[in-house]
């Protein structure tokens, strides 16, 4: 859609194309970063992001530490009728049980066809009034409130149809198909929680909005989500969910530069950044699972705004994003294979929040799940073929 280059895959690739971009040792505190109105290109290189390609047939769950919630996701949609149901949907059985609203809304969601790119993050530029003094972490805001930084002339103007609301202040609006897509990959996230009775977590459809706010006087912008997954007791997001209308083949680096706005925010705004962290993606008809790598050394540069670590070739001073698919929502043997992974990631996400990382690793909150060695059709469902 717009003539920007794939993004690195790899450190020596990220080198080459900061080299090429005169961003050699350049970070978020460089003056281009902070006087930056829009997340482009040379803006995303200092963020020191990388992305990787895993296709859904590929997908191995050991590389995520994911094998033994697969087994367990498995067990647990053996006995879920609703998820049978929705398996023989695609092969012209009607809709019904838990699946059926989302079987409704993806038929709508596969005619869309359409162009139009919503732009989800917004900068501010560094020099603007801050009213907290924390230099790494800010508040999530949610979509229906006035970001809390507003100009002394827009303090009584809350409407969008007001000229004198800055970008800054002016919610995202969500483009024409977009609500179809999130609420039939939201309906099916929820389907899909409902196999196990009180989870614990839940998924939000409501937007939600993440500042990535730096050291005083860098830069800080602020990035839309669509929906997420919280615990019902714990409010911060868990899992980040996003949708757009075109397909990623059309914009595929436009799509990534957002996703890497949206995790590094997520990181920023996040008092427990431990824990693993997952955007769920729908562009046009296809599924996307994005998992996030990285470690100490690069929640460091960020921290510092990229005083520490900036000049390091050290892998671990970048962040890694691995995109995984697509699953395209016309075929069930996708979607069953999508949707196992989802359900493991949130019985894992249930482990983490409720019981802790150092739990028994057989028993879950609701008690033992017994499984055993299964092959691929056992894990990813009993109508398991050949597309993915």
């Amino acid at each position: 859609m717009y003539d920007i280059p794939e993004l690195p895959s790899s450190v020596s690739e990220w080198e080459k194309a900061a080299g090429s971009e005169g961003l050699v040792g350049v970070g978020i505190n460089d003056e281009h970063f902070v006087k930056a109105r829009r997340l482009s290109y040379r803006q995303f290189l200092p963020l020191r992001i990388i992305w990787k390609d895993i296709s859904a047939a590929s997908f191995d769950p050991k590389i995520f530490d994911l094998d033994e919630w697969m087994g367990r996701a498995a067990d647990v949609l053996k006995d879920y009728q609703s998820w049978h149901a929705y398996n023989r949907s695609f092969y012209g059985r009607p809709a019904e049980g838990n699946f059926a609203l989302a079987s409704i809304f993806q038929a709508q969601a596969r005619r869309i066809r359409s162009e139009n790119f919503g732009d989800k993050v917004v900068f501010r530029n560094g020099s603007a009034p801050s009213s907290s003094g924390d230099s790494s972490l800010s508040n999530d805001i949610p979509q229906h409130e006035l970001e809390e930084w507003v100009q002394d002339d827009d303090k009584d103007s809350t409407s969008d149809m007001n000229t004198n609301i800055t970008p800054w202040n002016r919610r995202y609006l969500e483009s024409e198909f977009e609500p179809t897509i999130k609420n039939a990959l939201v309906l099916f996230l929820t389907a899909l929680t409902m196999s196990v009775p009180d989870l614990g977590v839940e998924w939000v459809m409501s937007g939600k909005t993440l500042v990535a706010k730096f050291e005083p006087g860098v830069a800080q912008y602020k990035v839309h989500v669509d929906a997420f997954m919280k615990g019902k007791n714990y409010g911060g997001p868990r899992v980040l969910v996003d949708v757009r209308e075109p397909a990623r083949l059309q914009a595929r680096p436009e799509i990534r530069i957002q996703e890497s706005a949206q995790m590094v925010a997520w990181l920023m705004t996040s008092p427990d950044r431990s824990h693993p962290r997952i955007i769920i993606s729908q562009d046009e008809d296809e599924i996307f699972l994005i998992f996030a790598e990285y470690s100490e050394p690069y929640m460091s540069y960020l921290d510092s705004a990229g005083g520490v670590n900036g000049d390091s070739s050290d892998p671990e001073s970048f962040l890694t994003m691995y995109e995984v698919g697509p699953f395209n929502t016309n075929y069930q043997s996708a979607m069953s294979k999508v949707g196992t992974i989802i359900l493991a990631l949130v019985l894992r996400d249930a482990q983490y929040t409720h019981m802790g990382r150092n739990m028994d690793g057989r028993i879950f909150p609701q008690g033992p799940i017994l499984f055993g060695d299964l092959t691929e059709a056992d894990m990813y469902g009993p109508y398991q073929t050949v597309n993915t």
